[in-house]
């Protein structure tokens, strides 16, 4: 049961926990209001955590927030660009790093290395000059759910040959994550949102911590 914990089982786990036991039949705690209040904390969490691992230059972050995909390159002709379709839920953050790496799937030593990320609103800034200052590169930015790519040297990836990029995302959505889904996170992170939530409602129903301070029932 530790590896498959669900927002559903720790709500459970929350209510027996109020109820210092067993909740009665007209318990006034509703299982899916606290599920989203532990939505809420996890989101909190992982947030944490992720700017924790930047603050520390990455060398503390968990693999686990992370999913790579090999994705087909597509062309927008409208646009007159490559691009493509994420079509995954992963974290927008706000400075961007939702979308941790994208790298071109090719044997081409000159441009087999991460494209660099650049941000719709900076594209014109960077009109006309874009060869210049990302010499010898491919860049990408986001738009909606799809990657778009700039050319180098006046070649588009498939241009180069590059069919497919692997995308590397923090999938951990807690948006998307339904209430009987696995929830992708570590033992430390259970017991954080189990506590937050506690102390919530434990506040809200007038008890006093103590009272449900005891966690010994929280998956580890």
């Amino acid at each position: 049961m530790t590896d498959r914990v669900t927002l559903k089982y720790l709500a459970q786990q929350v209510i027996r926990m109020l109820s210092k036991g067993t909740p009665s039949k007209d318990s006034r705690l509703d299982e899916r209001e606290i599920a989203e209040s532990l939505r809420q904390e996890l989101a909190s969490s992982v947030y944490d955590k992720w700017y924790e691992a930047k603050k520390n230059k990455w060398e503390t972050i968990n693999p686990r927030l992370l999913s790579t995909f090999t994705l087909p390159v597509s062309i927008d002709t409208s646009e007159k660009a490559n691009y493509v379709s994420v079509g995954v839920p992963y974290i927008h953050l706000p400075d961007g790093t939702g979308i941790w790496s994208v790298r071109p799937v090719t044997t081409k030593s000159a441009i087999n290395k991460a494209m660099i990320p650049t941000r719709p609103q900076e594209m014109d800034v960077y009109h006309g000059t874009i060869t210049k200052a990302l010499e010898g590169q491919f860049s990408w930015f986001a738009l909606d759910d799809r990657i778009y790519f700039t050319k180098r040297w006046g070649k588009t990836l498939l241009d180069e040959g590059v069919k497919n990029v692997l995308v590397t995302l923090v999938t951990v959505a807690n948006e998307n994550i339904g209430i009987t889904d696995v929830l992708p996170i570590s033992p430390e992170q259970r017991k954080t949102i189990v506590d937050a939530t506690l102390q919530k409602y434990a506040s809200l129903m007038g008890i006093m911590p103590d009272e449900v301070n005891d966690n010994s029932s929280v998956p580890r």
